[in-house]
């Protein structure tokens, strides 16, 4: 009978080795950090509670997450918008965290932990845009352009630094 580990872990823990790789004469072009221990909820609004749900974003980090494909920042939190009437709360720290949040969000939002189906990488250097449109192109389904593959790198929440970074 097989063993079962209950024990979390990073689903990059076999893929992601810490070492140096390619050209050995030059500066690093890109660096990849995975960044752990992360809370990421979503965040959907209740029908009818648009406002009250943006009241209480206001209310609970001084900002309401955006109506448009961007991400907003404050001290200790990222709001990442995800769809209409919805986003992504990302935080470290365990402020944000699932029991805290759904206290604050109980009458306006349905929220769901995410942190532990999701992986966070921070690329870094001079060339990580060429590093992600790479990745990018390599995921897209075939038939899709370069150009549309490649479109969200451009995106204001693709480039900036997280909240406590």
């Amino acid at each position: 009978m097989a063993e079962f580990s209950w024990l979390p872990r990073s689903p990059l823990e076999h893929v992601l080795v810490v070492g140096a790789y390619g050209a050995r004469d030059v500066a690093p072009g890109i660096s990849l950090t995975e960044i752990r221990n992360f809370d990421l909820i979503q965040v959907m609004a209740r029908r009818g509670k648009r406002e009250e749900l943006a009241n209480a974003a206001k209310a609970r980090f001084g900002m309401a997450a955006s109506d448009l494909p961007k991400a907003v920042c404050a001290s200790d939190v990222t709001l990442i918008w995800s769809g209409p009437d919805q986003f992504l709360i990302l935080s470290k720290g365990g402020g944000h965290t699932m029991d805290i949040l759904s206290q604050a969000f109980s009458q306006s939002a349905s929220l769901s932990d995410q942190s532990h189906a999701r992986a966070l990488i921070s690329v870094a250097g001079a060339k990580a845009r060429h590093a992600g449109e790479i990745v990018v192109a390599r995921s897209a389904p075939d038939g899709v352009s370069d150009r549309r593959r490649c479109r969200h790198i451009d995106r204001p929440y693709q480039r900036q630094s997280l909240a406590w970074q």
